[in-house]
């Protein structure tokens, strides 16, 4: 192979056995984390390496669907998780202040029938204490990568300090400007969507209780979601065509479009978000794998980003363990596993975009509602339920 990127160290420094693991993990999020306490409870040798000196207090995504719960309960979090956020059992449409139906997530297979809501900051969080109770020492912060090398026999990822790391395998969890996946080469295909959104954690008087909400109507869509702390997050389509840049015309927003009143005083955490889909190409080749937002990237609407990246870990560590068993070889792992993460992030994609088409403002917000009014109320809403809760993607070889 022998593939190298500017910056690459030289074979022979990459032979030099500087430092060996089986795994070298690039990325502390979410996504890294939870690899690492897979790995950890395979017995894989694996170290974890994270570009920032501390972990990020932004609460970015907050839901964990039941698919994810489900694995997650496998390396002894999913219960954390559970206790320390909000279990979200029901999702209820409206236009404008008038409910036009509900979807239930009690409908699906047990035994995680909710969706829990919790900043990402407190999800690192647990994470990172599991994988130190079950592999102290193996996580690095401020270790930023520079470059990434692969031989034959072994991958070199050189730090921003000069030190080389040697490893079998490289699986990058280093988000959507993912220096492993630009080092190795990959591409990343894909585009910005033209849809911009705000977002606001506000003190919660709504009365909306544990219920996930979406508001449709002219204007253009709003989301509401309870979070612990009796705290509510809100996100709101900007049709105003430039950023919004002030909590009080996020506040004034969701009035005019809700008819709830919220505090900009109380406002936690303000932020505009702009919308992406991309995907890498390759997902994996040879000893380099990607997993998260370093492999793709779709819309937040819908909150199935950071879902998705822990069905990628799932996918992929019965492959790693086969493959460091002698039981596989890199080639096979590296194609079955991209060809199973792309057909994922296709159909997650789909919905996302259908998620962003009916919050999109205009004169067919009206049909939307009828359609959406006309769907909750069939049996189809089981189907949608299951939809917005991820259930029925391909995370498992």
């Amino acid at each position: 192979m022998g593939r190298a990127a500017s910056g690459a160290v030289p074979q022979s420094l990459c032979q030099a056995d500087l430092t060996d693991t089986d795994v070298l993990i690039v990325g502390g999020g979410p996504v890294g984390l939870f690899l690492g306490c897979c790995l950890a409870q395979h017995g894989i040798r694996f170290q974890l390496v994270e570009r920032q000196p501390l972990p990020s207090t932004h609460t970015k995504s907050i839901g964990i669907h039941p698919p994810a719960l489900a694995r997650l309960a496998h390396v002894g979090v999913a219960e954390r998780l559970i206790e320390a956020g909000v279990c979200v059992s029901c999702g209820i449409a409206f236009a404008g202040p008038a409910e036009i139906g509900r979807l239930s997530f009690t409908m699906g297979p047990g035994p995680y029938r909710f969706i829990v809501a919790i900043p990402q900051h407190r999800t690192e969080a647990l994470l990172r204490q599991r994988l130190d109770e079950l592999a102290p020492r193996s996580f690095t912060p401020a270790a930023a990568v520079v470059a990434v090398h692969e031989d034959p026999d072994a991958v070199c990822t050189t730090l921003h300090d000069g030190q080389v790391l040697r490893s079998r395998l490289v699986v990058g969890c280093d988000g959507m400007g993912s220096q492993v996946r630009k080092s190795a080469g990959f591409h990343y295909l894909g585009a910005e969507y033209p849809d911009r959104y705000v977002m606001g954690d506000f003190d919660d008087t709504s009365g909306l209780g544990t219920a996930a909400c979406v508001f449709l109507g002219r204007q253009g869509l709003v989301e509401s979601f309870p979070l612990p702390g009796m705290i509510r997050r809100w996100v709101a389509r900007d049709a105003t065509g430039n950023q919004m840049r002030d909590v009080a015309q996020l506040a004034e927003i969701i009035r005019r479009r809700t008819g709830h009143v919220v505090a900009a005083s109380t406002a936690s955490m303000f932020s505009p978000f702009r919308t992406f889909a991309f995907v890498a190409h390759p997902f994996a080749r040879g000893r380099v794998l990607l997993a998260g937002d370093a492999g793709h990237v779709v819309s937040p609407i819908g909150g199935q980003g950071m879902n998705l990246g822990w069905m990628d870990v799932w996918d992929l560590v019965p492959e790693l363990v086969a493959l460091l068993a002698g039981q596989a070889s890199i080639e096979a792992v590296a194609r079955r596993y991209a060809d199973r993460r792309s057909r994922a992030y296709r159909i997650v994609r789909r919905r996302a975009e259908f998620n962003m088409w009916m919050g999109r403002e205009g004169r067919s917000s009206v049909v939307k509602q009828s359609m959406a009014r006309l769907l909750l109320g069939t049996p189809l809403a089981a189907y949608f339920a299951a939809r917005f809760s991820m259930r029925g993607l391909p995370d498992a070889p």
